[in-house]
């Protein structure tokens, strides 16, 4: 994270919307690089998407714009994800889990700002893991994406 990464959430955030950030992929060598010491992280913060813009009203114009958000940056008032129950558990392996609660927060009410030219991390790169039940949480996530009920429906909180 860039030195005034936590201060520019704060600055952006605001109760009700989900404040989704920028990623920049640094690749296999740029992660060793960095990981070994050879080179330093301040370098990647160099890229243009590390670049702060104020942006203003610009940054709430896709408030519903659900694939843009990326949890591994993204900010939101506690009261917002308590209100949804957090991560919905059952997903299993990769896929769809950020997806469902980004699509659930929307359906509650939240709406989407964007941190892009504000908020950026340096992403490392890693091994992906397995895809194989892929196509068990897509199944999962599009009944959270047709269902506005679905919003609190695994809820260990509210359901015990």
């Amino acid at each position: 994270m860039p030195p005034t990464f936590i201060e520019t959430h704060v600055k952006l955030a605001q109760p009700g919307y989900v404040l989704s950030g920028g990623r920049f992929l640094c690749t296999r060598d740029e992660t060793l690089s960095i990981l070994k010491n050879d080179v330093s992280i301040s370098s990647v913060f160099e890229n243009w998407k590390f670049m702060r813009w104020p942006l203003g009203p610009f940054r709430n114009l896709g408030s519903t714009r659900w694939k843009s958000v990326r949890t591994c940056n993204l900010s939101l008032h506690r009261e917002d994800t308590v209100r949804i129950a957090g991560f919905d558990e059952s997903y299993v392996g990769w896929g769809l889990e950020d997806s469902d609660f980004v699509i659930r927060l929307i359906h509650s009410g939240v709406q989407i700002r964007s941190g892009r030219l504000g908020v950026c991390v340096a992403h490392l790169h890693h091994d992906e893991s397995s895809r194989d039940r892929l196509s068990i949480n897509h199944e999962r996530f599009q009944e959270t994406l047709t269902n506005r009920d679905h919003i609190l429906a695994n809820s260990s909180i509210l359901h015990p």
